[in-house]
């Protein structure tokens, strides 16, 4: 199947138009289209991976807990038609022997039609009673470590998340045995500030980014968030067991901060007088390029002067126009009557006056 022209979510979280070919239930990148093959335009739709659906009760008048394969298949057509392609449905507070019959049309079902069943969410019963929400509060049970693991054992290992109030009685001891074979949620819990940061320190928590940012960096966000929630496990039982993840290192680990040695603290003092004393150099720098400026155009100025000093006084050189004499040319102008030729009256001419250059010097 090719469908086409649809806006297709990428790996840089936009919707591009573009072309999808499906061989056999999954995407096939770059494949050539095959004689006869169905194509579907889907010009104005928007084409993305299926979702998760991990916390929710029923659908279509149907529940999880109604533990049957009818109520199963509704919710899986309901969710598939919504864009859901994978489902963790959660069960209610109930009994043992009522959530035995969940487990077992769970591990009954078939997936093949609608949402995949990929999990359970255990949301009951190890909850508090003061935070039941809709659950019922008379089949509340304390975390039962044998009891999850029939329930376990029903469900073939579907359960996939249990809800945990760590300020029950047993919880903690529950977060230990079982963090390393089921997610652990803390949820419909009193817990209090103390406890919850005795397991969650400041150093703890910023230390619990490493377990997670890696997979979100390559936009692993199913695995970024089960590594967090095994953290949280991790941190939950060594609170239990007397031995909280905190800022104080154990004698485990202090050989790994050693104190620094002499070497190193004088290249540390070497670097923070670089960073914060270059500045500062280069404006004592610029202050003193000015004033040597300035007084290199003075030296200048009385380098030239001293050209012109001799002892007992200066020698200078002077230079002047004087004019010697005057030549004087009379041209005489022709008339119509000849009583004007001899008149010296009626004459034109140019004068030019000739000048010399005289040259004196001496000692003043």
């Amino acid at each position: 199947m090719i469908i086409k022209n649809a806006l297709i979510y990428t790996p840089r979280h936009t919707f591009e138009e573009g072309s999808l070919t499906i061989r056999e239930g999954r995407i096939v990148p770059f494949a050539q289209p095959e004689e006869g093959e169905e194509i579907v335009d889907a010009k104005g739709a928007y084409a993305l991976p299926g979702l998760v659906d991990i916390h929710f009760h029923g659908a279509m008048g149907k529940d999880f807990c109604d533990g049957n394969e009818e109520a199963i298949q509704t919710l899986a057509d309901f969710e598939a038609g919504k864009g859901v392609l994978a489902i963790c449905p959660a069960t209610m507070t109930f009994s043992e022997e009522i959530l035995n019959g969940v487990m077992d049309a769970a591990a009954a079902h078939q997936n093949g039609k609608g949402a995949d069943l990929v999990g359970i969410n255990m949301e009951g019963p190890f909850i508090s009673p003061n935070k039941v929400g809709a659950q019922n509060p008379e089949y509340l049970h304390k975390a039962d470590v044998a009891m999850f693991r029939r329930l376990q054992k029903r469900a073939n290992g579907l359960i996939k998340l249990v809800d945990i109030a760590p300020e029950e009685p047993g919880a903690l001891e529950f977060i230990a045995a079982c963090h390393d074979e089921v997610r652990i949620s803390i949820a419909h819990t009193c817990t209090s500030y103390d406890t919850a940061n005795a397991a969650f320190t400041d150093y703890g928590k910023y230390i619990m980014q490493d377990e997670f940012l890696d997979n979100f960096r390559e936009d692993d966000w199913y695995g970024g968030f089960a590594d967090y929630i095994a953290a949280c496990g991790r941190y939950l039982e060594a609170n239990a067991n007397g031995a909280p993840i905190d800022v104080e290192p154990s004698d485990e680990t202090e050989e790994e901060y050693e104190p620094l040695s002499f070497g190193d603290k004088l290249f540390f003092a070497a670097l923070m007088a670089f960073r914060f004393g270059l500045p500062l150099g280069l404006i004592v720098a610029f202050i003193v390029c000015a004033i040597y400026k300035r007084q290199l155009k003075s030296v200048r100025r009385a380098t030239e002067a001293a050209r012109y000093t001799v002892s007992g006084g200066a020698e200078i050189t002077a230079r002047e126009d004087r004019f010697t004499h005057t030549t004087e040319v009379r041209t005489p102008i022709k008339t119509e009557s000849d009583d004007h030729d001899s008149d010296p009256s009626f004459s034109g001419g140019t004068t030019v006056n000739s000048g010399g250059f005289s040259h004196s010097g001496g000692k003043f």
